[in-house]
């Protein structure tokens, strides 16, 4: 990850803290949370204040102990516009950015002065079986400064009301002197907003890496019954005695036609399907390249038209199976004869448009990324675990294709995210 970062590669995704200052302040909120620091002069976060390079030193869970992404850093509320690098839950990235939504004015007041860490707080601390997941309905969130700010604020705001209650407090000059101190650090906190005012919320739909990977849907009035979560399982089904709907995740047809039925996604018409042609097209050169990567030793920043066209000949029995289906879909619907009968799969279908597939956008790309195989864009921004075990896995050849092509379509992937 590391080598990206310093391409610039994840400008989208992290937040570059480099001011002395903010290292400082990051370091007393670890200090605060994890009991250490960290020797460095600069670093990147992500919406949860997780670091890549203080992960290096601390070690990947030094935020994440239990697999539960439980505790947070904030510097900076434009952190809301980031997302959770590797996230035991993604529901976690969704609490921490309403979090700071909802209480954007005092967490602005806050981060003026220092860093905000805080926790989760859901009575879960392991994992111990899928039990634990299915009962997580809700969760608070619980949060302080390295200065104590909040305790100050708390504290400053119930003496100032107590001087209006009770006179005697006029007579004290050590009560006055408490209260004047306080006043200059943190200022009139009767107009200054400081305390969060929304700390708790409801986890709805949701995906964990815990059990080899679960999408957990509570939302589905038509294909579940009430109370009755669809999960779709990665894996082996775990044990459990409350009632589920299990969708097998290695079958796409039914985890895709469970998205369209509960109107997370829709089938795209023929004249969208017309208008797609050039992304088609681009997803396949991607599978291509992939391919050659493994096999040839075509120089990818030398490689022409011609050369793929060439290299499709040459290795066509080998190519993957996925490469094909999608040759066959681009040829109909370059020569007008594609069937839109046919079931929603994984290129012939759009997220709907309706609000409660808005409200959950990044889980369903999250979800239907994994049988698209050359989706290198949704991927890099829905479901970066993922995009990094198939990156990491790339020939370097490989790896610098890609680079340079999501490097250069970051415009777009802002747009993605927005």
């Amino acid at each position: 990850m590391l080598e990206m970062i310093n391409r610039h590669l994840f400008s989208t995704h992290l937040l570059h803290v480099s001011q002395p200052t903010m290292v400082a302040r990051y370091n007393r909120a670890l200090e605060a949370l994890c009991g250490k620091t960290v020797n460095l002069t600069e670093l990147h976060i992500d919406a949860s204040g997780y670091s890549p390079e203080v992960a290096q030193i601390l070690g990947e869970d030094y935020l994440d102990q239990g697999g539960t992404n439980k505790r947070f850093i904030i510097l900076s509320v434009d952190q809301i516009h980031l997302q959770l690098m590797d996230p035991s839950f993604t529901s976690n990235g969704d609490v921490i950015k309403s979090f700071i939504k909802d209480n954007i004015d005092a967490l602005t007041t806050l981060t003026a002065m220092d860093a905000v860490y805080g926790e989760l707080v859901n009575n879960l601390y392991v994992v111990t079986d899928v039990d634990d997941i299915l009962n997580l309905r809700k969760v608070s969130v619980d949060i302080d400064t390295p200065k104590k700010l909040l305790t100050k604020g708390e504290k400053l705001l119930k003496m100032s009301q107590s001087t209006v209650q009770d006179n005697d407090h006029w007579q004290s000059d050590d009560y006055l002197n408490e209260m004047t101190e306080l006043a200059k650090e943190l200022g009139d906190v009767r107009v200054n907003a400081m305390m969060p005012t929304h700390t708790d919320y409801e986890l709805r739909n949701l995906f964990t890496s815990h059990f080899g990977g679960l999408y957990v849907f509570r939302e589905t009035p038509k294909t579940g019954i009430l109370g009755k979560p669809a999960v779709i399982h990665l894996d082996e089904v775990p044990a459990t005695d409350i009632p589920v709907n299990w969708i097998d995740g290695h079958d796409p047809s039914a985890v895709f036609k469970f998205l369209q039925t509960e109107g997370f996604i829709s089938k795209l018409a023929d004249n969208q399907m017309s208008a797609r042609l050039e992304q088609f097209e681009l997803k396949q050169r991607h599978i291509l390249m992939e391919h050659l990567s493994l096999s040839s030793d075509l120089k990818f920043d030398e490689v022409s038209d011609y050369d793929l066209r060439s290299a499709i000949l040459e290795n066509h029995d080998s190519l993957p199976e996925h490469f094909h289906q999608l040759n066959d879909m681009i040829h109909s619907v370059a020569n007008g004869f594609y069937d839109d009968a046919q079931e929603i799969g994984p290129y012939n279908y759009k997220i709907s448009s309706g609000k409660k597939a808005r409200a959950h956008k990044a889980l369903v790309n999250h979800l239907v990324v994994r049988y698209t195989p050359m989706s290198l864009l949704r991927k890099f921004v829905f479901n970066y675990d993922l995009f990094k075990q198939e990156f990491t896995s790339w020939p370097k050849e490989h790896r610098e294709y890609v680079v340079k092509y999501i490097t250069d379509c970051s415009a777009y992937i802002t747009e993605m995210r927005s």
